[in-house]
């Protein structure tokens, strides 16, 4: 770690993300129980994600992009957020319907790749990560009034320095990223979040070492100056699909 005094700081993370994870219990797989408050005035949206999008308030990482997004429509539009982190392509796939909760949402966000990426137990190869985004696409434009309501959000990068636990590669986030791409704009999906490019460009460009700016260290995550920076983009898009 190269800095005793971060071991505490990132075990503490390592676990609220393991506890917050989609995990294997007695067989069963865990999607966690909607409780969504649904509004009857305003654009209801759901947004699909991992820890970037979102993580509980007491959690070493708080959190997320989520709560910009909200502040930022304010009254205007619902934001809610799935029951739980969201992990690997291969959970969305099982856990989809559940998610979903039988709604008629106004606009969804999605996106998978960094559970995917990872060098463990819950890594997706390239092949079944395509399988999965087509089919987790079609799933959610049945969900939704028009195809321009489904909004695709890039894998956010990681830094190439540092001991990232569990391992990624930013390689593996730029080509997952790619056919990510390319299976949802077949599928219909012309509205995207570019995530990836816009903090690449803000942290200095491709395969940055380190971004203290705005990503903490030895992390995939980010400080509250980068969940603002990402909260802001995904906003903006957002705003431009609800508006159309």
């Amino acid at each position: 770690l190269g800095d005793g005094r971060r071991a505490p700081a990132m075990a503490a993370r390592q676990l609220w993300i393991l506890l917050s994870l989609a995990t294997v219990i007695c067989g069963q797989l865990n999607c966690g129980v909607p409780n969504y408050q649904w509004s009857n005035s305003v654009p209801n949206v759901l947004i699909i994600g991992d820890t970037i999008a979102f993580n509980a308030p007491e959690s070493p990482i708080c959190c997320g992009y989520l709560p910009i997004v909200q502040q930022m429509f304010g009254g205007y539009a619902n934001i809610q957020h799935i029951p739980m982190a969201g992990g690997s392509s291969a959970v969305g796939v099982a856990c989809l319907d559940q998610w979903l909760d039988g709604r008629n949402w106004d606009a969804i966000t999605y996106n998978f790749g960094l559970h995917d990426i990872e060098g463990d137990e819950q890594h997706v190869d390239i092949g079944d990560y395509q399988t999965n985004i087509a089919n987790i696409t079609l799933r959610l434009m049945r969900a939704l009034p028009s195809p321009d309501r489904l909004v695709w959000v890039d894998t956010t990068p990681v830094p190439s320095m540092g001991n990232l636990n569990p391992p990624r590669s930013e390689k593996d986030v730029i080509y997952y990223n790619y056919f990510a791409d390319q299976v949802t704009s077949a599928g219909g999906v012309f509205q995207y979040v570019p995530l990836w490019k816009q903090m690449t460009i803000a942290c200095g460009g491709s395969f940055y070492n380190t971004c203290p700016q705005y990503q903490l260290p030895n992390d995939v995550h980010f400080n509250q100056a980068g969940w603002q920076l990402l909260g802001k983009w995904v906003f903006q898009t957002l705003r431009q699909v609800l508006h159309h």
